[in-house]
């Protein structure tokens, strides 16, 4: 997802499309398979003793994004970075056409109107 958008909009930083993105990937994913997230969520500090799966898959999302304060990016959002809301389909449909192969390693089916979801969340 982050090529497409770095790729139609060369002055984003990947690593800045990657942050800016990863809440509404990871959300996403963390809702449809949470069983993943604990984990992560533990590595980041947060802690998830006696949370349900779905409580520590959200764990793992507010450490996220106390990350991403940390850094001082939590104001960035793809609309901030000049990114067209009228894009963003279409940045779906290159992440598809161009990286589709990785769709295929995320452990729920992903669509294309799925991304588009995404990327609007991420505006």
């Amino acid at each position: 997802m982050e090529h497409a958008l770095s790729a139609y909009y060369p002055e984003v930083a990947h690593g800045a499309g990657l942050t800016m993105l990863s809440v509404s990937y990871f959300g996403w994913l963390a809702e449809r398979c949470p069983a993943r997230f604990p984990d992560m969520a533990r590595a980041m500090g947060e802690d998830v003793g006696g949370l349900p799966e779905k409580d520590g898959a959200q764990a793992f999302i507010a450490g996220l994004k106390k990350l991403i304060k940390n850094i001082g990016l939590e104001a960035e959002m793809l609309g901030s970075c000049g990114v067209k809301k009228e894009d963003l389909r279409e940045l779906a449909q290159n992440s598809f056409d161009t990286m589709g192969k990785l769709y295929e390693l995320t452990p729920v089916e992903m669509t294309l109107d799925d991304v588009v979801a995404i990327y609007e969340s991420a505006y």
